[in-house]
C-alpha cells in the first residue's frame, strides 16, 4: 500500500525468490492438511478414509505434474509443482470424506491442468499474484466441487443424493 504496486510488463512472469524454502513450506503444509482433512471428518469411522483420499489425490496430482513437465519441458518447475500440490489439497478438502481413495486418484490427474490453465490466465491478464493463490484456490475449488458431483459414494453421503457416476 505504501510502496504501490510492483511494475512488470504484460506477460512477464514474476517468480518466487527462494524455490527451496517455498517447496519446504508447501510440504509442511501438506502434512498438516492431511491431518486437517482426516480430523475434520464428520464421522469417526471415516477418518482413515479421508486421510487416504487426501494422500492419494495429492500424490497423483504431483505424479501427473512431474510426468507432464518432464515430457513437455524436460525438467520440473518447483513452484508449479508446489502450486499443483496445494491446488489438489484445496480440492480434496471438498470431497475427502465422501469419495473413495480410488476416485481420489482419478481426481488427482486433473489438478495440474486446472492449475496451469488458471496460471496462464493470470499471466495473460498481468495480475500480480506471485504465489498463484488464485490458480490454487479457484482451480482446486472448482475441481473439488465437480469431483463431489461425479464420485460421491452413496454409503458415505448422509443424504439421498450421491455422485452421478456412482448412482
Amino acid at each position: 500500500l505504501i510502496l504501490g504496486p510492483r511494475r512488470f510488463e504484460p506477460g512477464e512472469s514474476v517468480e518466487i525468490n527462494d524455490q527451496v524454502i517455498s517447496l519446504l513450506g508447501t510440504l509442511i503444509l501438506w502434512q498438516n492438511w492431511v491431518a486437517f482433512n482426516a480430523g475434520a471428518s464428520p464421522q469417526k469411522s471415516i477418518v482413515v478414509l479421508a486421510g487416504m483420499t487426501t494422500v492419494a489425490s495429492s500424490c497423483m496430482a504431483i505424479l501427473s505434474e512431474i510426468i507432464y513437465s518432464r515430457l513437455r519441458y524436460g525438467s520440473i518447475n518447483l513452484p508449479v509443482l508446489g502450486g499443483v500440490l496445494l491446488c489438489s489439497l484445496v480440492g480434496t478438502s471438498a470431497y475427502c470424506s465422501v469419495v473413495m481413495p480410488r476416485f481420489g486418484l482419478i481426481a488427482g490427474m486433473i489438478y495440474p491442468a486446472a492449475f496451469r490453465l488458471l496460471k496462464c490466465l493470470r499471466l495473460r491478464l498481468s495480475v500480480d499474484d506471485v504465489v498463484d493463490a488464485f490458480a490454487v484456490h479457484a482451480g482446486g475449488g472448482m475441481c473439488g466441487c465437480i469431483i463431489v458431483g461425479l464420485f460421491a459414494d452413496q454409503d458415505l453421503v448422509s443424504s439421498n443424493s450421491y455422485g452421478m457416476l456412482l448412482g
